[in-house]
């Protein structure tokens, strides 16, 4: 069942257990945002995916963001302890309802996010990423058929040698396949068995 809770900090307005917010007292403001009881889910942010409310801060000097999540969280739950945050359990952002938060730590929230396949930092998909998998299938054409060495790669190429060579052990990049490569590394692993 939905409940309602006024915002400590926003006295003015009530936030719900499934993440809305209502205006509790008249606003100067024109428009319907600014009518008593008029309820907002929030608006999206299309960079982090997050829902988010915009108040007035105390004073009148300017606006804040606030995420709904944490506002939900800390108003019905408490504060949100040192070295945790908040996960949303179904990996769905925009999903605010109390029952679907938790508080964990930085770590766990990365682990669940991969094993709900929210998080993609393989190859170009990765916002860091200076290579794609063109490039890298190119690399790899250059050291295992032109037999070419990791430094004059990465010379050419404006990159660390290392990151050569972390391709052609395929520590990574593991995705672009490149079948004379895989004949290389077994042939490294024959030549030198584990010692276990």
């Amino acid at each position: 069942m939905e409940q309602w809770k006024a915002l400590k900090q926003f006295p003015e307005y009530a936030i719900s257990s499934y993440g809305k917010l209502k205006r509790l007292k008249p606003s100067k403001n024109k428009g319907h945002f600014a009518q008593v009881g008029f309820i907002s889910r929030g608006h999206l942010n299309p960079r982090w995916g997050y829902l988010s409310f915009s108040f007035r801060r105390p004073g009148g000097h300017g606006y804040c963001w606030k995420k709904v999540h944490r506002l939900v969280y800390e108003t019905f739950v408490g504060p949100i302890p040192l070295g945790k945050e908040i996960n949303h359990i179904d990996g769905n952002k925009i999903n605010n309802r109390l029952d679907n938060l938790e508080t964990v730590t930085r770590q766990e929230n990365i682990k669940h996010s991969y094993r709900l396949g929210l998080s993609y930092t393989n190859g170009s998909r990765c916002h860091l990423s200076k290579l794609n998998e063109r490039i890298v299938l190119k690399i790899k054409k250059w050291l295992f058929i032109n037999r070419r060495t990791n430094r004059s790669i990465a010379r050419e190429l404006g990159l660390h040698y290392e990151t050569i060579g972390q391709i052609k052990r395929n520590m990574t990049w593991k995705h672009v396949l490149f079948p004379p490569q895989s004949q290389w590394l077994l042939s490294l692993r024959s030549s030198h068995p584990s010692t276990s």
